[in-house]
């Protein structure tokens, strides 16, 4: 209800945990401190067409590269669905379970790291859900089934295949009406997940926009 405010949040959360790290404070409780912040945000509760920012690792999280583009898409009426950097940590860890489940040591070496990644963030997300949007994560057996739907093995390394799946996952089950492909100039792996979406917007009829940033001009203004 107030512009900003969620913003300026966001600027002391950080603040708080950054103290927490430096100064060797208890981190859970310095985010408990950070979720009482959030909590006091005053809220309408409205439903926006939710747009999925997908593509390179560091452009889709970095304001500064991307020209603050969930800023942007706000502004013009959406909702922002972005995914978290550990998402990178749970496919190389799912990659290791696909590409060595019959052997032993691997597997176990995947359930003890997948315990104690889920543990954190569980740690993390419990408190801060009650403020966040309902959103259905696919699991990683349903984003492996999307990749052999479209003919690509669940072994292939690299961020494309996380794109395409969860692009598809989400898009299929009607979580979010469109996507927003980013990646800097040039990039091999965006170049390829460029031609694959466009069979995801053709099969579920999902509106795609691919940008590419190279530090000149605003390619965010074809988001109008």
């Amino acid at each position: 209800m107030n512009p900003g405010e969620t913003d300026q949040k966001i600027g002391e959360t950080i603040a708080i945990m950054e103290e927490a790290i430096y100064q060797r404070k208890n981190k859970g409780t310095a985010w408990e401190k950070a979720v009482l912040g959030f909590q006091s945000i005053k809220i309408q509760r409205t439903r926006r067409p939710r747009v999925l920012v997908t593509g390179d690792l560091y452009v889709k999280n970095n304001d500064a590269f991307n020209q603050n583009i969930t800023k942007k898409i706000e502004e013009l009426g959406g909702e922002v669905i972005s995914t978290s950097v550990t998402e990178y940590f749970h496919y190389g860890i799912e990659l290791d379970r696909y590409e060595g489940e019959q052997k032993f040591t691997q597997v176990a070496m995947y359930y003890v790291l997948k315990k104690v990644i889920d543990s954190w963030e569980q740690y993390y997300l419990k408190p801060i859900q009650p403020c966040l949007s309902e959103l259905k994560e696919p699991s990683w057996d349903e984003m492996f089934a999307a990749l052999a739907e479209m003919g690509i093995d669940a072994g292939v390394h690299g961020e494309t295949a996380l794109t395409l799946s969860r692009a598809m996952c989400l898009a299929r089950a009607g979580q979010i009406q469109a996507i927003v492909h980013v990646n800097p100039a040039f990039c091999c792996a965006g170049n390829v997940s460029i031609s694959l979406l466009e069979s995801v917007r053709e099969k579920l009829n999902v509106p795609v926009l691919n940008i590419f940033y190279d530090g000149t001009d605003q390619p965010n203004s074809s988001l109008v």
